[in-house]
């Protein structure tokens, strides 16, 4: 089984937490707050996913600040355990959120797909370059063409 994004950053010590630690299930607990309340729209996924793959993202993001709120509403300390900016970890939830989505609704996966390669040229990435474009984008990419295959198989 593959790791999930979050467990991808937290082995490559973006984060000071273990995955057994209990605030690694609140990270969970964010993610799936997300999931329910704000990717509910597929508008937001467009934004979510802008923001997520952006590694030169303001601190102060309106996007970035709705994670925040829901970090803080599951642990008032989870955001002092990474090693960079709290950005670096509220973007790895972003990207857990948007990578769960994408393998429960291939609409979103499409959007997803066609945002980040799009916009993955132009940015310019910190440590977790090799998790959002070879883990993060190809495995949503690989979903997308899986699909796209099937349905246009005669």
């Amino acid at each position: 089984m593959n790791p999930t994004i979050l467990q991808l950053f937290l082995e490559s010590n973006l984060f000071k937490i273990e995955i057994d630690d209990p605030t690694f299930d609140k990270l969970n607990k964010a993610v799936d707050s997300l999931l329910k309340k704000e990717l509910k729209k597929r508008a937001e996924v467009l934004r979510f996913a802008l923001v997520a793959i952006d590694s030169d993202i303001s601190h102060d993001d309106p996007v970035l600040m709705i994670i925040k709120e829901h970090v803080t509403k599951k642990s008032q300390t989870i955001l002092s355990k990474s090693k960079d900016s709290p950005t670096t970890l509220l973007r790895a939830i972003a990207l857990e959120a948007l990578w769960r989505l994408s393998r429960k609704d291939l609409v979103c996966a499409r959007i997803i797909w066609l945002v980040g390669s799009s916009f993955v040229g132009h940015l310019s990435f910190g440590r977790e370059e090799s998790i959002i474009v070879e883990k993060f984008l190809t495995r949503i990419g690989e979903l997308v063409e899986s699909a796209a295959v099937n349905e246009w198989t005669v």
